[in-house]
């Protein structure tokens, strides 16, 4: 879904930047997750994505329950592309299963096929009674699936890409003889989702431009969250900290992104509204990269609850980040290189402490720092880079 931009649309324009032809099979289908952004599924067939000029191929499920989707006719479009090198994303959403086998492996000799898993505990939903007792359900039948087409892509696969630290110990459970474990190891490459840094990066620019536009003053320090805005994100936890850190004397705003339209928009707005100074807080839509870039280089600290894409794209911006010390997202904070760490019994003290860290700071100071983690995020995240590291893995495999 390119108006979301997960790995496959990111990865696709890194592997054209490098010169190289690449190619996206999906299908039309809409995501749950996207289905409050984007109302209709895709037409099928060929389209091109702009400016990078790659080709998607979009198939007709003849099955599809929620991000369960089944299509004809995958193998013979793959092998008519005649590819190097496969990449396969999300095996448990079925799509690609029919990749899992010795038939696409011969296909063409010296082909790579290279596995993405991105599994962490906190994407399944338990936010209310009856989500949990959905999760339980969802959790048993998800696994089942997921450990007969794990331990196929162990076999089949000549790497298998972890996008999370949690994902290996997740991975590891679906395994139990011991050559399973040792093929898992010598397979395994732990590579973290990234962003794009044709999209994401600073601009001082932008920066003054949409604080003077909010009327935020050089010495107000801006906290700034992008996500689809819903119940489960717990956003009302900072709303509390961020007024309390104002009643406290501190300068701070606090903007959210991702409103969606919906009934809970309008119950978190009159839940912002009661507080004892409402005009910190703004609250936008849905924007598009280009938009969102500007509002992420307006802002001093962000913050999120819970893994999101979002904050790899804030990362690329130089945009220090705040981040629940949890399996999900720790792996992306370098204290205090790009951010800081809290739990959930002393945010509060942590936001603090990096306002305060940032207030000291004179301006040029600061701007000096944004450029360093700038810098220090590209070179750790940017998908160029990772898009290179694949490539450099692919060759090196022996046949």
């Amino acid at each position: 879904m390119p108006e979301l931009g997960y790995q496959e649309v990111y990865l696709a324009r890194a592997f054209t930047r490098l010169g190289l032809c690449s190619k996206v099979f999906t299908s039309t289908k809409i995501s749950p997750t996207g289905r409050k952004i984007l109302h209709q599924d895709y037409p099928p067939g060929i389209c091109v994505a702009k400016p990078h000029n790659y080709e998607i191929l979009r198939l007709k499920p003849f099955f599809s329950l929620r991000s369960k989707v089944l299509a004809r006719g995958l193998r013979k479009k793959i092998k008519k592309f005649n590819p190097d090198i496969i990449l396969i994303l999300a095996i448990a959403k079925l799509f690609p299963v029919s990749l899992l086998s010795s038939k696409v492996k011969n296909m063409k000799p010296g082909m790579k096929i290279i596995s993405f898993f991105g599994d962490a505990a906190e994407y399944i939903d338990r936010s209310s009674f009856g989500k949990k007792i959905f999760a339980v359900f969802h959790t048993i039948g998800f696994c089942l699936i997921k450990k007969k087409y794990y331990q196929k892509a162990l076999r089949i696969c000549d790497h298998l890409v972890l996008n999370v630290p949690e994902t290996e110990t997740i991975f590891r459970g679906y395994l139990k003889k011991k050559a399973d474990i040792d093929l898992f190891n010598a397979k395994k490459i732990n590579l973290n989702l990234g962003f794009d840094p044709e999209e994401f990066y600073f601009e001082k620019k932008k920066r003054e431009e949409i604080r003077k536009e909010l009327g935020i003053l050089e010495d107000e320090c801006v906290i700034i969250t992008s996500t689809r805005v819903n119940k489960r994100k717990n956003l009302e936890a900072i709303i509390d900290i961020v007024s309390k850190v104002k009643e406290k004397g501190i300068k701070v705003r606090y903007i959210i992104i991702g409103f969606l339209g919906d009934t809970y928009e309008r119950e978190l707005k009159k839940y912002i509204s009661r507080r004892r100074s409402p005009g910190i807080f703004h609250c936008y839509p849905f924007m598009d990269h280009m938009l969102l870039r500007e509002f992420y280089c307006s802002g001093d600290i962000g913050i999120w609850t819970k893994a999101a894409i979002s904050i790899q794209e804030a990362m690329g911006t130089g945009l220090p980040i705040l981040l629940e010390d949890k399996p999900s997202v720790n792996h992306l904070v370098y204290e205090p290189i790009n951010g800081w760490l809290f739990k959930k019994d002393n945010l509060e003290k942590v936001m603090q402490d990096a306002i305060r860290h940032l207030a000291v700071m004179p301006m040029d100071k600061r701007l000096r720092k944004r450029y360093e983690i700038e810098k220090f995020n590209h070179r750790e995240y940017s998908y160029d880079r990772i898009a290179r590291e694949i490539i450099t893995r692919a060759a090196a495999t022996k046949e």
